[in-house]
């Protein structure tokens, strides 16, 4: 679990410096989902999805098992396995609210729980 922590607080930092907008962990642990973690993260335009999603491909130590949607940048996902990371364009991440299906789950103060 320190693993998965200290990689997402790294993701959360590259996201951060590429100036992604509301960043929100839902802690899946005791959920019947087959990951622990999401890590989901807004930008602006389609384009700062795609620069974000490659900054993360470049700058984490691991490699997704799998990556869906990076090059068109409407809703990107990495799947890391243990934690998904999920980049949405505004208009996407509106439509799609992740973080709406599971209300409860949703880290308050997340910051301090990964930092």
């Amino acid at each position: 679990m320190e693993d998965e922590l200290r990689l997402l607080r790294a993701a959360a930092e590259v996201i951060e410096s590429r100036k992604g907008e509301e960043l929100i962990l839902v802690d899946l642990q005791e959920s019947s989902i087959p990951t622990s973690y999401f890590l989901i993260a807004g930008g602006e335009s389609e384009v700062q999805v795609r620069a974000m999603a490659e900054a993360l491909l470049e700058e984490l130590p691991i490699e997704p098992h799998r990556r869906e949607g990076v090059s068109e940048g409407r809703w990107a996902l990495l799947d890391y396995g243990d934690f998904l990371i999920h980049l949405f364009a505004r208009e996407a991440r509106d439509f799609y609210d992740l973080e709406g299906l599971w209300p409860d789950c949703v880290v308050k103060n997340w910051r301090s729980a990964v930092g």
